[in-house]
């Protein structure tokens, strides 16, 4: 007998690109899943082939590779990607940086300098604000909103795009969004290089409850839980599927 699947509803997103020319041109963000970077792929999933046990967390010798809340991270909504090569060059004595695309494209725009009407941009940053000028934006049903964020765990990269919320629901227009070059790069950004993660989300009001201590038995309990796999006890007593198609 086959197990029928279990059904799970989808909610639609829909991207909308800011003009005909870019639908035909640019690729769309595609769900973050497809994008997972080669070095996390070639990490093994146990640091020997001992299965020797870890005490503290009870797991035999596993690696960063069997952390689904890290994995999670990774795979949770789409990846937006540069649609064009962008060339980053920084001045003689590497105190600023300027970049450049084709103008076909109009991807990238120049703030300048921070300053008393700017962000704080953290020190392994130029000293300069940047934005992407959006070719995609998200449509989501009513009710739900979007979280534009740089590509979680991917401190790889030589950017970093600043978080924000829009409620695309009523707002899906595209525009800028800022974002920071690491100091010392220079070079070629290549076409495809994950520039944002788009995370949907429901809007909803929540409110916390008063705090309390973990009983003894609930702590045990839950440990127990985990504890009895050798390997992989959060995924496959705790761990729920999470799906973008």
């Amino acid at each position: 007998m086959f197990k029928k699947k279990k059904f799970r509803p989808y909610q639609d997103i829909t991207f909308v690109a800011r003009d005909e020319i870019i639908l035909q041109s640019c690729e769309a963000p595609k769900p973050a899943r497809t994008l997972i970077p080669d070095w996390y792929k070639n990490i093994p999933s146990h640091h020997s082939k001992t299965a020797e046990w870890d005490d503290r967390f009870g797991s035999a010798n596993s690696t960063l590779k069997q952390c689904m809340p890290f994995f999670d991270a990774f795979t949770m909504g789409y990846i937006m990607t540069t649609p064009c090569d962008i060339y980053v060059e920084s001045s003689f004595n590497g105190a600023s940086v300027k970049i450049s695309s084709h103008p076909s494209f109009n991807i990238v725009n120049t703030r300048g300098p921070s300053n008393k009407t700017s962000m704080p941009i953290p020190d392994e940053y130029y000293d300069c604000e940047f934005t992407w000028l959006t070719h995609w934006e998200a449509k989501t049903p009513p009710g739900y909103s979007t979280l534009y964020t740089h590509p979680l765990n991917r401190d790889d990269l030589p950017i970093h795009t600043v978080s924000g919320v829009m409620d695309t629901d009523h707002w899906y227009a595209t525009g800028n969004h800022p974002f920071f070059i690491k100091k010392g790069f220079e070079g070629v950004i290549p076409m495809g290089t994950p520039m944002m993660q788009i995370i949907p989300f429901k809007r909803e009001s929540w409110m916390a409850t008063e705090p309390r201590a973990m009983g003894k038995d609930e702590y045990e309990l839950l440990n127990m839980k985990v504890r009895r796999h050798l390997s992989s006890g959060y995924k496959k007593e705790m761990w729920q599927k999470k799906e973008y198609m």
